[in-house]
């Protein structure tokens, strides 16, 4: 499924998780959700403007050392399962080591389930869907 992992240690030593950078990336374009714990971040550095890689952070964890900064909220599980209409029930398939949530609608059919390597990937995926579908408006604060 790949991309930026969601997975790091803040500066104070515990550790988070959250969806991928890309799926946070199309989440926050559908949602407008800015109000995260954590962010995803990225730097320029001092002498050139190429950007580093991306990695998480404590929302306000004090001054970046770097010409530039690229930042988008990073959506932790919590966060996600408060923001859905209504309860879908979120498994894990131990064999294959997948996570999938089933649509709140009746007998859902296979192809109807969500899957991804994480929690939060999962509940992200779901979210990107139901806002395609017009059931998640849009927040602009």
């Amino acid at each position: 499924m790949g991309g930026d992992v969601g997975r790091a240690n803040t500066e104070g030593g515990v550790m988070i998780e959250v969806a991928r950078k890309e799926l946070c990336e199309e989440l926050e374009k559908l949602s407008g959700w800015k109000d995260t714990a954590y962010t995803w971040k990225c730097l320029a550095g001092l002498h050139t403007l190429k950007w580093k890689e991306w990695f998480l952070a404590d929302y306000n964890n004090g001054v970046w050392s770097g010409v530039g900064e690229k930042s988008l909220p990073a959506y932790d599980l919590g966060y996600l399962m408060r923001k859905l209409p209504f309860h879908c029930p979120l498994e894990r398939n131990g064999i294959v080591s997948h996570w999938f949530i089933r649509p709140n609608i009746a007998n859902p059919r296979p192809s109807d389930y969500i899957y991804a390597d994480t929690p939060e990937d999962v509940v992200a995926l779901l979210c990107i869907e139901l806002f395609k579908q017009n059931v998640l408006k849009r927040e602009d604060k």
